[in-house]
């Protein structure tokens, strides 16, 4: 894989796969690799029932304490992405709904919605906060640029984990903010009384539980190890903690109980990711269908041990680095990264070769686009650019110029008679 990046990553058009992955190991064809690695293989498990269907996002359903809610992120690609709450069985039902941002995270206190998502706190700041969905239909912010994301809940805790430079950390009582530690979702037990959370440390995710009350000195208990990954933790109504790891290269849901048994539960053609228990035992979960996202119903099976690692195979990290923020450099992300081969033919006035580009920055307040052409045959180039400006958010500025030949005509003497047409504009948008 490091080589296959060098290799794409130095190439001067970018959209090219096959040559860097020839060129990296010599052997491996894109097509076939390709249809290998994503065809599910032959004896796969049952899906369950098909509820809702292409989606664009994990639709990360969640259970009301009562079971007879169910809360989910419906982005359906024809409107803006929704947070739906609707009644079980029938989640097609909509009670209501209430238009979300990204990085959208939620879950239930009781018979409230608390949600995390990404949201403005400038004209050009962007903060994750936290939301409260009251059951009257009221949608109220709780926090102002606390970047807080993952939002979860149990009995009258909540928990949230919070970006901070260069890592993250879990936002309850006494857990320590551990440069060395990565932490996922944090899930309180139905009674608040206990804390999962999916943790990386020393180069592992685990599965760790520690009482709310406290954080140990210690450190939190591990339940499981995996040599893969660790996410999506949730409880059951009988004291068992769902979670999702890699099981036969795809994600799958796994059931942890307190004798320490760990067994897979899903066998989804794709994977099962994002479970929610409902009151019956049977499960929600996410999975991909050939139109996108899906949300399904399963009655969980009995299945095999979930492949775990007792001992720690030894890990070297690096040395601590300290970060900082800084204010926003532009030109990091707006200069050109590509240039595209381009060729126009325009019959005897000229036939031009060159390239073309286009960018914009990571916060998109600028975007470019530009061409330079050259016909040798007649010694003469063509070209152009526009560039549009969002900085003053309303109005838009736009700019653009370009000088293009075209042939008039050939007059009877075999005079080749050409065109050039130049052209420049300044426009200002107002929304």
């Amino acid at each position: 894989m490091p080589r296959f990046i060098e290799q794409a990553a130095g190439q001067w058009i970018p959209y090219r796969v096959g040559r860097p992955l020839r060129l990296a190991d010599g052997l491996t064809r894109f097509d076939t690799a390709f249809a290998t690695a994503t065809r599910p293989g032959p004896a796969m498990g049952a899906s369950g029932t098909l509820l809702i269907g292409a989606l664009r996002e994990d639709p990360r359903a969640r259970v009301s304490p009562d079971g007879r809610l169910v809360a989910y992120l419906k982005s359906d690609g024809r409107g803006a992405a929704r947070l739906v709450i609707a009644p079980w069985p029938a989640v097609r039902s909509e009670i209501r709904s209430h238009r979300v941002n990204a990085v959208t995270g939620f879950d239930w206190l009781g018979d409230t919605l608390v949600v995390t998502q990404l949201d403005f706190v400038s004209r050009w700041r962007v903060r994750s906060d936290l939301y409260r969905w009251t059951p009257d239909g009221r949608w109220r912010r709780t926090s102002h640029g606390a970047r807080l994301t993952a939002a979860r809940a149990g009995g009258a805790t909540l928990a949230a984990v919070a970006i901070t430079p260069a890592g993250d950390r879990v936002v309850l009582p006494g857990v320590p903010d551990d440069p060395s530690t990565t932490w996922g979702e944090a899930a309180p037990s139905p009674d608040g009384r206990t804390i999962v959370a999916a943790r990386h440390r020393d180069g592992h995710w685990a599965l760790v539980r520690w009482p709310a009350s406290a954080f140990p000195a210690s450190g939190p208990e591990i339940l499981y190890r995996s040599a893969t990954i660790v996410t999506d933790p949730t409880w059951t109504g009988d004291g068992a903690v769902l979670f999702v790891t890699e099981v036969g290269g795809y994600p799958q849901v796994v059931r942890w109980r307190n004798d320490g048994a760990a067994t897979v539960v899903t066998d989804a053609p794709f994977g099962a990711r994002s479970p929610a228990a409902l009151a019956d035992g049977s499960l929600l979960y996410s999975t991909f269908g050939v139109d996108g996202w899906e949300l399904r119903h399963v009655t969980p099976q009995a299945g095999a041990a979930a492949p775990a690692i007792a001992e720690l195979p030894p890990f070297d990290s690096a040395p601590p680095v300290q970060a900082r923020e800084t204010g926003y450099d532009a030109w990091p992300s707006l200069r050109p990264h590509f240039w595209v081969p381009l060729g126009i033919d325009a019959a005897a006035a000229g036939r031009f070769v060159g390239v073309a580009t286009v960018g914009t920055d990571a916060l998109q307040r600028y975007v470019y686009g530009v061409q330079a052409l050259y016909a040798f045959d007649r010694s003469r180039a063509s070209g152009g650019f526009v560039f549009v400006s969002n900085a003053w958010s309303n109005p838009t500025l736009d700019l653009s110029a370009s000088s293009d030949w075209s042939l008039t005509g050939i007059t009877s003497g075999g005079t080749v008679v050409s065109d050039e047409s130049r052209d420049a504009a300044l426009g200002f948008t107002f929304a």
